[in-house]
């Protein structure tokens, strides 16, 4: 995965990482319940606040939610999980209503039905590829966190004082917290 990161919850600013242009600025993970933020005052573009991976966070703080034990996961398994729960997207059958999750298994998020194959596999209930059946409009692609939506989603400021709870999620930077000449 290369650079990547997000705008403030509350400003709407890109988090720059340490190589860009601008560089970096002192940034804090959020945190629910009153709890201290993570402060970050180099990020380098991957994900990682406070020596803490945002993924991992928002795996630990959601797991509960979604019934998954993470008992036992390390912390590149805790870090898929994140990642799905930001980024992963499943398909809705229009005529059905039925979610289909293709080649990635996400049931454990959001319950429906699993075709193992890839997006351009012909799954056999529809003699056509998920692909096939998006471009015809059969499926509509939707993102996990659509139908189901973290408790607990990742929140950042440059604000110390910041509260989570009076804050909206961060949206992913158009920016990736870099290519600003290349958008501007």
């Amino acid at each position: 995965m290369g650079f990547f990161s997000y705008l403030t919850a509350d400003k709407k600013q890109s988090i720059a990482n340490r190589h860009s242009e601008i560089g970096a600025s002192t940034v804090y993970l959020l945190q629910p319940h009153n709890r201290a933020p993570i402060t970050e005052s180099a990020y380098d573009g991957y994900g990682d606040f406070g020596g803490v991976n945002v993924f991992v966070w928002l795996a630990r703080m959601n797991a509960k939610q979604y019934g998954v034990s993470i008992k036992g996961y390390d912390d590149e398994q805790l870090a898929s999980l994140g990642q799905a729960i930001s980024y992963c997207t499943v398909c809705r059958d229009v005529h059905s209503g039925d979610i289909w999750h293709v080649w990635a298994d996400y049931r454990n998020l959001v319950p429906g039905k699993y075709f193992k194959g890839n997006w351009g596999a012909i799954i056999p209930e529809f003699g056509q590829s998920a692909n096939q059946l998006i471009e015809s409009g059969r499926w509509v692609e939707i993102e996990l966190n659509q139908i189901n939506p973290p408790k607990y989603p990742i929140k950042l400021s440059h604000n110390r004082e910041a509260v989570y709870a009076d804050l909206p999620e961060s949206e992913s930077c158009p920016y990736q917290g870099f290519h600003y000449n290349t958008y501007n």
